[in-house]
């Protein structure tokens, strides 16, 4: 089936039918409170209602958008029902969207911005050329800058020391002159376990013919086009200025690191507190373990809302398998994230960042409860991709959904 959008039948049921039950709520109030029916996936949940008065006091506690999560579920209380699949396809036939900015325009949608919120990038990479600091963390604070952190985590210093100085132009400048955003990196190479007692190591990534690169060759070969630099590099605002003035130098480029798992990250620089998004693009092999073994803490702690983690050419089918399965096991719901170029709305979306088709519109395909092994063809998605994983215990987040489908034009009866 080929992934790209087209509209549904009208009166066609929703795509994806996802029942979240619990107990205590009529129908009625579950319909209402996830915004009705949700296109591509119909979450119908159940809450607790609270009064006016308790509610707002718990709103300035925390987000209201969790204000319920975190209260203890009977057994059995809160599951999936059923999945089908989206009439967009199963897996994206196209590239992955250049940034996360029209996800975080249907997530400001959903969310407020009159609380403290948390984001965390792993992994900043940031695209030599016309992306510049296009980051997802940059990116974020146009939409959610009431107050609260944004922490970015990587092994390359220049990196950190790139994305640090273009918070120093406007807007970012601005944003955090009155310290209610604050910003923080973290020189760090993630890893299943911590050897937070060893020195620094020597950084290298993963490379697909199951070997070993340096980091500084990798930095390098980013930053060069084989014969010289890229096209503006040297301006100070593109991540590879630092780096060519580096290469200049007489000492080796080199890149040290301590080891760590985020979840001690998490522990020592966040105080184990909740967080809103994370992202996660480490270009790592064996994320089954990374996941499994450096997130399971706050993973399983349920202490993320939303979860967004690039597959590239060092995963395998096995390996989105399992951490699907790992993380439907934990209440979350895992998904695709489709660019629909076709759209008759692309258009009407206008971006910070990158516009155009490489930024949106963009819905989603689920991947939670359906048979990956069968409806994924790995040889003809193209890498890399993105998932998006949402906490189940949050029905609004899932509201994003039904705007996908609106934008995509996959849902005639909520355009409407």
């Amino acid at each position: 089936m080929a992934a790209k959008s087209r509209r549904t039948v009208p009166g066609r049921p929703p795509s994806v039918e996802g029942a979240l039950v619990r107990r205590g709520m009529r129908l009625a109030q579950v319909v209402a409170a996830c915004g009705g029916a949700l296109g591509t996936l119909l979450a119908l949940c159940e809450g607790i209602t609270l009064a006016a008065a308790e509610q707002e006091e718990l709103r300035g506690m925390v987000c209201d958008n969790r204000a319920y999560r975190d209260e203890e579920l009977e057994p059995g209380g809160l599951k999936l029902l059923g999945v089908k699949e989206s009439p967009l396809g199963y897996f994206p036939e196209g590239p992955a969207a250049a940034t996360h900015e029209h996800f975080f325009q249907q997530l400001r949608e959903v969310w407020s911005d009159n609380c403290p919120r948390t984001m965390v990038q792993l992994g900043l990479q940031p695209a030599p050329g016309l992306l510049r600091n296009w980051t997802a963390a940059s990116l974020w604070m146009r939409y959610f800058n009431h107050s609260g952190t944004v922490l970015v985590v990587d092994a390359v210093d220049d990196y950190l020391s790139h994305f640090e100085g273009t918070l120093g132009e406007e807007p970012w400048a601005s944003l955090l002159s009155d310290g209610r955003v604050k910003s923080k990196t973290v020189r760090a190479a993630l890893a299943p376990e911590s050897r937070v007692k060893a020195r620094d190591r020597p950084v290298s990534f993963d490379s697909p013919n199951e070997g070993k690169v340096l980091a500084a060759d990798d930095v390098m070969r980013r930053c060069s086009d084989g014969e010289g630099s890229l096209p503006g590099a040297e301006d100070p605002l593109h991540p590879c200025s630092r780096i060519l003035k580096r290469m200049l130098q007489r000492d080796p480029l080199e890149y040290v690191a301590p080891v760590m798992s985020f979840d001690e990250v998490w522990k020592r620089d966040l105080g184990s507190k909740h967080i809103d998004f994370l992202h996660v693009d480490l270009g790592a092999a064996k994320m089954t373990d990374m996941f499994q073994k450096g997130f399971d803490k706050v993973l399983t702690s349920r202490s993320v809302s939303v979860l967004s983690f690039r597959v590239d050419n060092l995963w395998t089918p096995a390996d989105l398998k399992k951490v699907v399965e790992w993380l439907d096991n934990l209440d979350y719901f895992s998904m695709f994230r489709l660019v629909c170029r076709d759209s008759s709305q692309a258009a009407s979306f206008s971006y910070h960042g990158p516009g155009g088709t490489q930024a949106g519109p963009t819905t989603y395909l689920p991947l939670s409860g359906m048979d990956i092994d069968k409806v994924v063809d790995w040889k003809r998605m193209p890498l890399p991709q993105d998932v998006i994983v949402l906490d189940l215990r949050q029905p609004d987040v899932f509201k994003t959904v039904q705007l996908g489908d609106v934008h995509c034009d996959a849902d005639e009866d909520l355009a409407e």
